[in-house]
């Protein structure tokens, strides 16, 4: 489940949907992306575990003169990330996530060979804690991925294939290690990026071509801003935020592109929809976003308004990015 590139979907959605006027370019367009978020791997743990394991894990071998040992057919059959063990870390440019405590289970085939006998196959069970280091460098609206996963590995074996395989549970360990590795950053190239190249082009339709896109991380929280380059590099203080994510836009901007819509498009039920036009968003997986009871509030004396939400999600095997209710129900 690609988290990140369905909150920029989300950023995109409340900015660009229904022929919005152009945001004024003298302001900060900014997302706060809270640790709340993590909630989702909770609610959709059996989605990312089953993406998990459709990985291939490649077999593990071992011999010498005497004795010759390999572990085959190796699957993934536990994935769970716990929520409070995921947290953002501050980086120049680009992203740092940290993941503890992933539980992991993996089951294979375990066969050896003792001089010249031959053993059957036995089936051999893998369990382990794991850890992510994932520091996604920005560049241009595409990350550069970097992921790094240790496991802890535990065997579970007995008798002669506990003498053949514990020496090497290092080794078993970073041929799984090395797979979930490539997963991630498969992902992050496959799915991530394209989404994020198709934001690019939506903002730059809307007047900011000359901008910058600053990331920060504050009390446990992804704060990302798009602003002119004039604008320099001074980092706002970021307020505590009680949804998974808020958008910070100029007031009038935001009311502009509101005020001229016609009633029923402002009913919650209404559902947005992007329509990719480069082949790598044509063929990046699809999703259904659904924004739970979204909030609107302005501060008169700033020219802002901060649209805030929690966000529910699911993947689609429709051909286009959909967003529900992600606009909230005003009075005119």
């Amino acid at each position: 489940m690609t988290v990140y590139s369905i909150l920029v979907l989300f950023a995109l959605a409340t900015v660009t949907c229904h022929n919005m006027k152009p945001f004024d370019v003298n302001e900060p367009l900014s997302l706060t992306i809270s640790p709340k978020v993590w909630s989702l791997l909770e609610t959709k743990a059996v989605v990312i575990e089953n993406a998990v394991k459709s990985i291939k894990i490649p077999d593990f071998g071992k011999r010498n003169w005497a004795r010759m040992g390999k572990v085959s057919n190796m699957k993934i059959t536990k994935f769970k990330v716990p929520k409070f063990g995921v947290s953002f870390e501050n980086m120049n440019d680009g992203v740092h996530i940290k993941i503890k405590g992933v539980q992991l289970e993996v089951c294979g085939k375990a066969k050896y060979r003792l001089l010249f006998v031959t053993s059957k196959t036995k089936n051999v069970a893998i369990t382990s804690n794991l850890d992510a280091d994932a520091k996604l460098k920005w560049r241009d609206f595409i990350f550069i991925p970097e992921v790094k996963i240790k496991t802890n590995l535990k065997t579970k074996l007995s008798g002669i294939l506990l003498k053949i395989f514990k020496p090497s549970d290092k080794k078993i360990s970073r041929v799984i290690d090395r797979a979930l590795e490539k997963y991630a950053e498969k992902i992050i190239v496959e799915e991530v990026n394209p989404h994020l190249q198709e934001f690019k082009k939506k903002i730059e339709a809307e007047g900011l071509r000359s901008y910058t896109v600053q990331l920060s991380v504050q009390r446990n929280s992804l704060h990302v801003s798009i602003k002119p380059k004039s604008a320099g590099n001074v980092i706002t203080p970021l307020n505590p935020i009680n949804n998974m994510v808020c958008l910070n836009a100029n007031m009038l901007a935001l009311i502009n592109g509101i005020h001229g819509r016609k009633k029923r498009d402002l009913s919650r039920n209404h559902t947005w929809v992007s329509r990719g036009s480069s082949s790598r968003f044509q063929n990046s997986k699809k999703i259904d976003v659904t924004c739970l009871s979204p909030k609107l509030d302005c501060e008169l004396s700033k020219l802002t308004c901060s649209l805030c939400s929690d966000i529910d999600i699911k993947y689609t095997s429709g051909t286009v990015d959909e967003f529900h209710n992600c606009l909230p129900k005003l009075p005119f």
